[in-house]
């Protein structure tokens, strides 16, 4: 018997000392209280209570205190004062700093340490911590929202409590969230004593990640003096200044583009005289300048150049419009073929290069006719289709390097818009990750404001070419031409409207009016230029897309 006894104190004794000194060894805060009474002026005074117990040797604790609140989409920042802690009854050193939407507490003697149990008593007031929030109703309502233990223990909080006294108002309704952050286990409990006093309470155990936080709202007929509007109004902006970093990408791109990107222009309204010795000036998103009316092609442009400068980027239907210049010029020749097939025809074109000199030919004009027939002097559509598109891209780069020759762009408009996407992407990235960390916090709104930072970056981006005083000259006539086809006004001034017609199709498919113009010519029963092989001239539009569609594509 007394062996058997024995035995088992020699078998269970050592268990339950390893057990008790794991216990022991491990440090928490046994009990965390608070007590929180609301001031007449919407701030509150706070006492905290925390008995801790450790069996390690400390220095002390560090007790993080929230200071930053999301709260139906706004963000607001408690500003924390009058910060004083005692341990067992005696001033204790501390330190302070902020992080992570927290003030940091640092509180111990660096020089001294203690074991077994502290009982720290922290005071601090919060300006302005009652609130006027809406309810689900949309009713304005006075509420104290308040985050009772914070989400930064790395030790475990065994039990919480809180008391919130409120002399000035009456309590109308008490509400309480505890468990992980951003969502709640129900645990925890809350109790009216009476109209001005509440009391709550979380016996689970608080880690790092959870959190114990409370809010009351009270009746609108109260004793509470709330700050004037515009102190609102600036303490708004105040509490959400962490945003601003947001507006970064938008705000830089802006600033590059009233540098960098703002067009030039003559003092004179002239848009036919682009003498550059005459007075400029530097135009402002405000100026503004009259769009003449034009009737004939423009001087100097060729019809792709006339199309890149007015949208400042080279398209397709430019370089159908230069090679459409080309038989116009008499370079080529343009022949419809029709093969008929079981249900309807084939059709194909075929180009065949004149003996025409091609003297006087821009160099992006003289490439698109010797790539054009680089395999012959007679070349079908159906036979550069799904290759071209190479030849297409080298083309727009030479009317790019062509209009910054002729002086109409300040930078080659593909370098400063390339330039500019990439400081773009920079700082979009940069601000990316910042936007991570605030929708962590739950400020969702950094999001939207991040999508739109990034929209008004990006389109600053692309708008960056800036055009020289001559450049907005001819931007201006290349407008007024668009202008002069689309409203049919042409037809008042041009007496031989036929020429017209045969000069200034080119022009039109690179100005997207072509539409426009041919239903104006069918409307006069005027006959498409031989030039172009169509059966009627309202046939135009449909050879320029179809034609456009097979040299463009890959």
């Amino acid at each position: 018997m007394f062996r058997k006894f024995f035995l088992a104190i020699f078998l269970i004794l050592p268990a339950a000392v390893v057990s008790a000194s794991s216990a022991l060894a491990a440090e928490e805060i046994k009990t965390f209280h608070s007590d929180i009474t609301v001031n007449s002026d919407t701030s509150i005074s706070i006492k905290e209570t925390l008995l801790y117990l450790t069996s390690e040797q400390k220095h002390g604790i560090y007790r993080y205190i929230p200071i930053r609140y999301n709260r139906n989409g706004i963000n607001y920042t408690a500003r924390i004062s009058n910060i004083t802690v005692t341990a067992d009854g005696q001033p204790v050193t501390i330190s302070q700093n902020s992080q992570n939407g927290n003030i940091v507490l640092k509180i111990g003697d660096p020089e001294a340490t203690f074991t077994r149990s502290k009982t720290y008593l922290i005071t601090y007031s919060v300006e302005n911590a009652v609130r006027q929030a809406k309810n689900a109703n949309g009713q304005i309502i006075p509420e104290l929202y308040w985050d009772i233990t914070g989400e930064g223990w790395t030790i475990p909080v065994t039990a919480s409590s809180a008391t919130v006294y409120s002399p000035s108002a009456t309590i109308q309704s008490v509400t309480c969230f505890s468990g992980p952050f951003g969502s709640s286990d129900n645990r925890c409990q809350k109790s009216l004593i009476d109209t001005h006093r509440a009391i709550f309470g979380y016996d689970q155990t608080i880690n790092y990640g959870d959190n114990f936080t409370i809010a009351v709202v009270f009746d609108s007929n109260n004793g509470l003096v709330f700050p004037a509007s515009f102190q609102k109004t600036l303490k708004q902006i105040q509490d959400n200044v962490i945003l601003i970093p947001l507006f970064l990408p938008a705000l830089i791109m802006l600033a590059w583009w009233w540098l960098r990107g703002r067009d030039q222009a003559f003092v004179s309204w002239n848009v036919f005289n682009s003498d550059t010795d005459r007075p400029q000036i530097i135009l402002t998103p405000w100026s503004f300048r009259p769009t003449p009316m034009v009737y004939e092609p423009i001087a100097g442009l060729t019809p792709g150049e006339a199309g890149a400068i007015l949208n400042e980027r080279v398209n397709n239907q430019d370089v159908v419009a230069e090679i459409i210049e080309l038989a116009r010029m008499k370079l080529l020749v343009i022949k419809r073929l029709e093969t008929k097939k079981l249900f309807g025809k084939n059709t194909d074109y075929q180009f065949t290069r004149t003996k025409k000199s091609a003297a006087g030919l821009t160099g992006h004009q003289k490439y698109l006719l010797d790539e054009l027939f680089a395999t012959g002097k007679s070349i079908k559509l159906s036979d550069i289709k799904g290759n071209f598109y190479i030849k297409m891209a080298k083309t727009k780069e030479m009317i790019y390097r062509s209009l910054f020759a002729k002086g109409l762009f300040r930078d080659r408009p593909q370098i400063a818009r390339i330039k500019a996407f990439v400081v773009a992407i920079i700082a979009l990235v940069a601000t990316g990750s910042y936007m991570g960390k605030l929708l962590n916090q739950g400020v969702w709104i950094a999001a939207i404001i991040y999508f739109l930072s990034a929209a008004i970056a990006l389109f600053m981006a692309f708008v960056m070419p800036a055009k020289s005083a001559k450049g907005t000259n001819m931007a201006l006539q290349a407008k007024g031409l668009k202008e002069t086809i689309a409203r049919g006004a042409w037809r008042e001034k041009i007496k031989e409207r036929h020429l017209f017609f045969e000069e200034i199709l080119p022009f039109a498919i690179a100005l997207g009016v072509a539409k426009q113009l041919s239903k104006d010519m069918k409307n006069l029963d005027v006959k498409a230029p031989e030039y172009v092989p169509v059966t009627s001239v309202w046939a135009t539009t449909a050879f320029v897309n179809s034609f456009s569609g097979a040299v463009a594509s890959g």
